[in-house]
């Protein structure tokens, strides 16, 4: 299996970098054009969670991105030394309110949720691990 990593300081200055290496990743990776969207705009979410909320602003550290593929299953793998945060048990927002009666923050999460066929967290060693995986079927 192909595994393509990139590690980077978690900062604005660099989430372009990120970016730009989840979408060279995925088209070397030969994910359908049907998926890469998807998993770019909840990498696109993630990372940018990792980057303005992970760390304090006098306690910076790296975000690191694994990605590969296996048959028909692409997965993410965003690791940081932050603050622990599961975003899997953040509740679902109720969407249905109108808008001033929702509480700030979390529809990033909702839309993770939405974009991919399966979101996984744990922490070991002081790491946040967060996996995205999407997966498809093949098409004759």
């Amino acid at each position: 299996m192909n595994v393509l990593s990139l590690e980077k300081e978690a900062h604005r200055d660099n989430l372009e970098a990120l970016f730009s290496f989840v979408e060279q990743a995925l088209t070397t990776l030969n994910a359908p054009a049907s998926k890469r969207d998807g998993m770019m705009m909840a990498l696109d979410e993630a990372l940018t969670n990792v980057v303005l909320y992970a760390y304090t602003d006098d306690h910076r550290g790296t975000v690191l991105i694994h990605m590969s593929r296996a048959d028909n299953t692409l997965t993410a793998e965003i690791v940081d030394r932050g603050k622990p945060f599961d975003p899997t048990a953040h509740p679902t927002p109720d969407i249905s309110l109108p808008i001033e009666q929702r509480p700030i923050g979390g529809l990033g999460i909702h839309l993770i949720r939405n974009l991919v066929t399966s979101l996984r967290y744990y922490r070991k060693e002081g790491e946040n691990h967060l996996i995205l995986t999407t997966s498809w079927k093949d098409t004759l």
